[in-house]
């Protein structure tokens, strides 16, 4: 027998065995979980609803994922308004794990870092605030979004009702994404003008005439010498 082609074999089983082998698959079935660092590689369920990317929208509150850049449907994951900032970023070896290309009513042109080191971080914020409009803080977390990968088959994805954060998944999950071991991170989020109720009516007039403008500016600087690569 060629033991890495076995040959198949026919075993004679009653009622009673069928019906318990029967539901031993379907328990086996039930206990299938994805591993959480296959999934957090794999994983691509944004899915276009408009102009926007995310997975479903409920209550007002839109649901999105973060894809690794690994992915290889990672460019239909992001917005294409802001898709020329995150592949500069991306280029330099940054960890991206959220961006919006801005909509109005909703919020501005915005993206988010995981950087390991706070001093670093703050590094970057500093270069990126010195571009007029635009705003940059950081957060020790980016948490808000609850990913259950115990069914296999269908994972599911909701907003948590109180962001209490668990720093150690949520590193974890950075740490699949880009094969990094990192204990801690810390959350660059960048974007091009404030938000709040002037700012909303305001939107419109920024949008025509100085986004744009911006959105270059942060281009060419990421994309210049002076802005560093991620060492991390």
């Amino acid at each position: 027998m060629n033991i890495f082609d076995p040959s198949a074999y026919v075993r004679k089983t009653n009622y009673t065995q069928q019906q318990i082998d029967k539901r031993f698959i379907i328990s086996e079935k039930k206990e299938e979980i994805l591993d959480a660092k296959e999934y957090a590689l794999t994983r691509s369920p944004n899915k276009k609803h408009g102009k926007r990317i995310y997975v479903s929208k409920k209550n007002g509150k839109v649901i999105a994922v973060s894809v690794s850049p690994i992915n290889e449907n990672f460019r239909s994951q992001i917005e294409d308004g802001v898709w020329e900032i995150i592949d500069s970023l991306i280029k330099k070896n940054y960890f991206t794990i959220s961006s919006c290309e801005g909509h109005y009513g909703e919020g501005p042109l915005q993206f988010i870092i995981a950087i390991p080191d706070l001093e670093f971080a703050e590094k970057i914020r500093d270069a990126f605030t010195k571009i007029k409009y635009v705003s940059a803080h950081i957060r020790e977390s980016s948490s808000n979004i609850e990913i259950n990968i115990s069914n296999s088959k269908k994972p599911t994805f909701k907003r948590m009702e109180k962001e209490i954060v668990n720093y150690e998944e949520e590193s974890k999950d950075i740490n699949n994404m880009y094969f990094r071991t990192y204990k801690r991170y810390w959350f660059l989020r960048v974007h091009i003008y404030k938000k709040g109720r002037i700012w909303s009516l305001l939107q419109f007039f920024f949008n025509i005439f100085f986004e744009e403008r911006c959105k270059k500016e942060l281009i060419d600087l990421i994309n210049s010498e002076k802005f560093p690569v991620n060492p991390y």
